[in-house]
């Protein structure tokens, strides 16, 4: 299965005529259609259409960007809007290596598995998608098994029990991602998507304050932060959400107590960057950002 999706990728990676995106909508009344890419946080418009007589429409991509593609039908009047406030039922999004894509759907089929039919160019953004629901699957049961931990005693053999599930559980979840990264594409968007959804796992016998303590130093790794397509990944923007609540003080404090800390967190996090590309660091900063919202 990993040989096949190689292969495809490296297919999509060598073809060197402008990719396209086209797509039919059966029964769908829109005004216009916005196309955005994911970029330091936010959608940026490079695209709008309208379907024609027959319900479908088709655009050349730009083959020098990648990065996550959205396809927003709202009524909004300003791009930025449209693209930034849609949600799963308003819009379509694809992981962009440069290849076309291809899909028909229906949203009179929202209800059934098939309302979308991806013909091509879609075989990244399923996986990644089939990867994030174990992710979830995978925080709620380490938030079990934490819990477990924390009211334990660290001597017992039951604590030993369950703390060897905790890290087996983390092992395994990160060796399918990284046969997925062997077979991916270096440098692509869809390698880099995978780094984003890592999970750091810290050594065994640390309990809850411990735990906090090596995330907070641990949370980036595997995540090259000099790669400017790390910024093109609302992942990435997930990893800092997950980062600044790290650095949020426990129990009652003041907002500003809350900011202070933070803010230690943020100048640690710059200090791993370590770039002097004024891209990355503005990036990162448009990144931050994005987090307060």
């Amino acid at each position: 299965k990993h040989l096949l999706l190689a292969t495809l990728l490296i297919l999509s990676a060598l073809n060197t005529s402008a990719a396209r995106l086209s797509g039919s909508y059966g029964g769908r009344q829109c005004p216009k259609f916005y196309i955005g890419l994911y970029h330091n946080g936010r959608f940026e418009c490079i695209d709008s259409v309208t379907l024609d007589s027959a319900g479908r429409f088709s655009i050349s991509l730009p083959d020098n960007r990648q990065g996550i593609l959205r396809i927003a039908c709202r009524n909004d009047k300003n791009a930025s809007d449209a693209l930034n406030k849609a949600d799963n039922t308003s819009s379509l999004q694809f992981i962009y290596d440069g290849q076309d894509i291809v899909y028909e759907t229906s949203w009179r089929w929202h209800n059934s598995e098939d309302y979308l039919r991806v013909l091509e160019g879609g075989e990244t953004t399923k996986l990644v998608g089939l990867q994030v629901q174990k992710q979830q699957q995978l925080y709620e049961h380490l938030s079990a098994l934490e819990s477990v931990l924390d009211k334990t005693d660290r001597s017992s053999a039951f604590f030993t029990t369950v703390d060897a599930e905790y890290t087996e559980t983390i092992r395994k979840y990160n060796q399918e991602l990284q046969n997925m990264q062997t077979a991916a594409v270096p440098g692509s968007m869809f390698a880099t998507v995978l780094s984003c959804l890592q999970e750091p796992g810290a050594p065994s016998g640390l309990q809850s304050e411990q735990r906090v303590d090596w995330l907070r130093n641990h949370l980036f790794d595997g995540i090259e932060l000099n790669n400017p397509l790390v910024y093109h990944s609302p992942f990435f923007v997930n990893r800092l959400r997950q980062y600044l609540y790290l650095w949020q003080p426990k129990g009652v404090v003041s907002e500003s107590e809350i900011k202070a800390s933070q803010a230690e967190g943020i100048r640690l996090l710059k200090e791993k960057v370590q770039s002097s590309s004024a891209e990355i660091i503005s990036s990162l900063e448009q990144c931050l950002s994005m987090t307060r919202d």
